[in-house]
């Protein structure tokens, strides 16, 4: 064993420690709940997204597109609450329009839903 072999190993050691703190605090949106309130033509978007701290890991991007159209977006600096929040995004929708919704996690991944209003 050469004198260099404990030096390595403990470095592996301090590595592993900080590699899984990085995956346990960014998570991508875990639920999208989309409903859509023809009175007002605004979709109802219902992002459930954990985090510890609100304004440092975040939903920072929702597309909305409608028929494959050119999607709305709406950018965000923080979260409303620890658990998600909901947003109302103004579109004129009609019976067997597909809307696409898609959250981008700040820091990681993405969740996609699609309905088709009845």
């Amino acid at each position: 064993m050469s004198p260099r072999y404990p030096q390595k190993f403990s470095w592996f050691i301090v590595l592993s420690l900080f590699i899984p703190v990085q995956f346990v605090s960014a998570n991508p949106p875990k639920e999208i709940k989309l409903n859509y309130d023809k009175d007002k033509s605004v979709l109802i978007v219902e992002i459930t997204h954990m985090t510890r701290d609100r304004t440092e890991h975040y939903i920072r991007k929702i597309f909305v597109s409608k028929n494959q159209e050119d999607p709305i977006s709406s950018f965000f600096v923080g979260q409303a609450a620890s658990t998600g929040f909901t947003v109302e995004i103004p579109i004129d929708l009609a019976p067997g329009d597909t809307v696409r919704v898609k959250a981008i996690c700040n820091e990681a991944g993405f969740k996609e839903e699609t309905t088709v209003i009845p």
